[in-house]
């Protein structure tokens, strides 16, 4: 209990004193009166002396997860940062959650979609690059939490796919066909058009507007589909 109350008194605290630095920071540090590059040492210097008064030593793993993004951002190039990436991404973070949820919440203090999500035991090396890696998510999800992967909730037993299976493939078909033969005819491009911009009346616009981004979406849910297709074969 006092453990909890500490927490919230510290981030309280910062909260508040967050407060008062914007006032100051805005008052005395506006562009007009000094540089960007004063602001950033600014801003940074107040961030890291709050966070360490919340934190303490643990600020190393803030300082470790930005360092390494950083070092990503400038030595990897953006062609390989491809959508399997962002797949992962989510799997890791829900994985995340759920851990915490499982090895470090009470709980009473759980909602009961926690409690049905909560992971509580480190998952084995298998178990953790089998859900990471598994073929039938890996390209474009859908995302499958960590739970329902190694238990197979959510599924029925002795289902007959069939059915369910030729729905999803006719319409992710269906999508794909609309996508080649109807989405050219409505780029979503032409919204950067300077003619568009200055020229079209707004009403053109609006109608172009929800045109163009209604047809293409028809690529997330061929995609999406057909993805999910796996899942129930």
């Amino acid at each position: 209990m006092a453990g909890r109350f500490y927490t919230f008194a510290n981030r309280s605290v910062c909260q508040f004193t967050a407060l008062g630095f914007a006032v100051l920071y805005r008052k005395a540090f506006c562009p007009q009166k000094v540089s960007s590059e004063i602001r950033h040492v600014v801003a940074l210097t107040i961030g890291f002396g709050l966070c360490y008064f919340c934190f303490g030593y643990q600020i190393s793993h803030l300082l470790l997860q930005s360092t390494l993004s950083y070092l990503i951002m400038n030595y990897v190039s953006p062609h390989i940062m491809h959508r399997p990436l962002m797949i992962t991404t989510q799997k890791v973070i829900s994985l995340a959650f759920s851990l915490h949820d499982g090895l470090c919440q009470s709980e009473e203090k759980m909602t009961s979609e926690q409690r049905r999500r909560a992971v509580r035991h480190i998952p084995t090396v298998l178990d953790f690059f089998s859900y990471i890696f598994h073929f039938q998510a890996l390209m474009c999800g859908p995302l499958v939490f960590y739970n329902d992967y190694i238990e197979g909730k959510g599924y029925v037993k002795n289902f007959s796919p069939t059915v369910v299976v030729v729905r999803k493939l006719v319409v992710s078909i269906f999508c794909a066909l609309f996508l080649i033969t109807i989405v050219p005819f409505s780029p979503i491009t032409y919204l950067q058009d300077p003619k568009f911009q200055n020229y079209t009346p707004w009403y053109t616009k609006l109608l172009y507007l929800l045109r163009a981004t209604s047809v293409v979406r028809s690529k997330y849910y061929h995609a999406w589909l057909l993805g999910n297709l796996k899942h129930f074969m």
